[in-house]
C-alpha cells in the first residue's frame, strides 16, 4: 500500500462506510456460493478437518476484502479531504478576484500534469471572461461516494453547495463533480475531475 496519511473525521466516516458495505458484500457472495453445499456433507468435512482450522476458513473471505483494497483507511480519507477542498476552491467564485488569483487557490492542491489542462480552463478566453458578471458564490463542499478505488487513481464524487450573494436572500444551488486524485511525490493531488452524471475515467 502507498504511504499516505491524514483525513478528517467525516472522510474516515465515509470512508469506513464505505469498507463495511465491501466487506458486506463479500461475505454475502461467499454464502451465495457455498449456500448450496449438502449440509451433511459440510458437516462431515468440518468434521474431518478438525476444529482448529474452521473458524479461520469462515474469516478468511473478510480478510481477503480487505488485503485487496490498494490504500488504507487512512490513505483514502485524505485523499478524500483533498478532493474536496478541490471543489470548494474551484467552485469558489469572487467577481473581484483576478483570474490568476482565482487559479492560484486551486494549484496546491493539482498534480503537476494537470496544472496545464486547468490552466487552459479557468485562463483562457473564454471560459475566463464566462463569469464575469456572475454574483460572488461561496463553495461548501462534501465528499459523498467513492465511485472506483484503484492502485494508481481514486475518484470520488463531491457534492458542492453554492450559495450566490445576489442583493437578497441568496440563492443556493447544489453541483457534483467526480474527482480524480492520484499519489504524486507522498501526497494526493487532483488529476481530472468532471460533472458527476458524465464520470470521470481516471487515469488512463
Amino acid at each position: 500500500m502507498s504511504e499516505f496519511t491524514g483525513g478528517t473525521s467525516r472522510e474516515r466516516v465515509l470512508v469506513t462506510a464505505i469498507i463495511v458495505t465491501l466487506v458486506a458484500a463479500a461475505v454475502f457472495l461467499y454464502v451465495q456460493l457455498t449456500g448450496g453445499d449438502d449440509p451433511d456433507e459440510g458437516s462431515n468435512s468440518a468434521d474431518s478437518s478438525g476444529t482448529s482450522g474452521g473458524a479461520a476458513e469462515g474469516d478468511r473471505p473478510v480478510g481477503d476484502v480487505m488485503a485487496l483494497l490498494p490504500h488504507t483507511e487512512e490513505q483514502l480519507s485524505a485523499g478524500a479531504e483533498v478532493a474536496r477542498d478541490f471543489v470548494a476552491a474551484y467552485a469558489t467564485y469572487d467577481p473581484d478576484e483576478d483570474p490568476q488569483e482565482r487559479m492560484d487557490r486551486v494549484t496546491p492542491l493539482v498534480g503537476e500534469d494537470f496544472v496545464g489542462q486547468l490552466e487552459t480552463l479557468m485562463l483562457s478566453p473564454p471560459t475566463a471572461g464566462s463569469r464575469q458578471d456572475a454574483p460572488a458564490t461561496t463553495a461548501s463542499a462534501e465528499v459523498v461516494e467513492i465511485r472506483n478505488v484503484g492502485s494508481e487513481s481514486v475518484i470520488f464524487v463531491v457534492d458542492a453547495n453554492l450559495s450566490a450573494e445576489t442583493g437578497g436572500a441568496g440563492e443556493t444551488q447544489t453541483a457534483s463533480y467526480a474527482v480524480t486524485v492520484v499519489p504524486e511525490n507522498g501526497e494526493w493531488r487532483v488529476y481530472g475531475f468532471q460533472d458527476a452524471s458524465l464520470g470521470d475515467a481516471g487515469v488512463p
